[in-house]
């Protein structure tokens, strides 16, 4: 099969955005935004909508003033939990929240979710221990509190989980401990027993969010509880490495391999190969005229 120049200059320049814009994120603000932004420039923001159809503590009355608290996503859809635990999904283009189910009432302030595809529902896990299902249609299910494992370095001691990410390959935990600043680890199906992996490098706030992308972790994290930043962070040691500052205050963060739209400077420059396929093509009727 042959290409025209036009086809094969435009694969090639899809080829090339792609391997250089190849990892993406969402992330809720503090302001009530729902941001899209290249993982190598957290700053810089793709596409950015307000966050709207939320609802009060009755799952009714709408709630203008609220916010998502806790983010995921499960096949490309993004979901959420506000300050009052109603679960929705969310659409990352407009922002638009869909009320699914307010079925439980959290004591923990801080928390992290994330999606199980193990068990096909969402993982809750909070600074007061907490250990939750939920399922796509909203239906609780309580599990055991969280602790550290015996013999472990912070046995004994509160989990105090901020943060949650899931490896899907191996059904892995990672937890982020906002009281001793800390990756946590569990390999318990139940998300019960979990293990220090190591410090992060720096005193957290309960202001923060985890995930996973092919294996790799990343964090948006807040010394202040203002501000946040994006870190990628080693499973082996808990070590964070600053990657670059949001500019505002982060509380969900979601990974993805693909951007939701494309970039406004690829615009230009699928305009520029199709331009130049253009004229190439043109040169070469010519010479056959």
């Amino acid at each position: 099969m042959k290409l025209s120049v036009v086809s094969a200059s435009l694969l090639a320049l899809a080829g090339a955005v792609s391997s250089a814009h190849a990892q993406f994120g969402w992330a809720v603000t503090t302001e009530s935004r729902l941001v899209h932004f290249s993982l190598s420039a957290p700053s810089e923001t793709i596409l950015s909508s307000s966050i709207t159809g939320l609802r009060q503590s009755n799952g009714v009355t709408p709630d203008a003033f609220g916010n998502i608290y806790e983010l995921t996503s499960f096949n490309g859809q993004l979901y959420g939990l506000d300050g009052h635990a109603n679960f929705y999904s969310i659409n990352g283009l407009s922002g638009q929240a869909t009320f699914i189910s307010n079925a439980f009432a959290p004591a923990g302030f801080d928390a992290g979710l994330a999606y199980d595809p193990f068990t096909g529902k969402f993982r809750f896990v909070s600074d007061a221990g907490e250990n939750v299902q939920i399922g796509l249609n909203g239906a609780v299910t309580n599990g055991n509190a969280t602790y550290y494992a015996p013999g472990d370095a912070n046995f004994g001691a509160s989990t105090v989980f901020n943060g949650l990410a899931i490896d899907s390959d191996f059904g892995t935990g990672f937890a982020l401990d906002s009281a001793t600043d800390t990756l946590a680890i569990t390999f318990d199906p139940n998300f019960e027993e979990f293990f220090t992996v190591g410090s992060l490098g720096f005193d957290i706030t309960g202001l923060g969010s985890l995930d996973i992308l092919n294996g790799a972790l990343f964090a948006a994290l807040s010394g202040d509880a203002s501000l946040s930043s994006l870190y990628s962070i080693d499973s082996t040691t808990g070590a964070a490495t600053l990657i670059g500052d949001f500019g505002t205050g982060v509380t969900g963060l979601v990974l993805t391999q693909s951007a939701a739209v494309p970039e406004p400077s690829t615009y230009g420059l699928i305009g520029a190969a199709a331009l130049a396929g253009l004229i190439v093509l043109r040169r070469r009727n010519n010479r056959r005229a």
